[in-house]
């Protein structure tokens, strides 16, 4: 979730939010909403990227 994400890369929302959206345009990540709260999953092509 983007705050959990905040506090674990030391960096301002602004910039994880602007990170996350150019990893979802690549389609790299994708988003779901859960209640008040945004999840990011990695996609295969994403979780092929992180591996290597």
């Amino acid at each position: 979730m983007t705050t959990q994400l905040v506090d674990q890369l030391g960096l301002s929302r602004g910039t994880v939010g602007s990170r996350l959206a150019v990893l979802r345009d690549a389609d790299l990540v994708t988003r779901t909403r859960v209640s008040r709260s945004v999840r990011y999953e990695h996609t295969p092509p994403g979780a092929a990227l992180a591996d290597s």
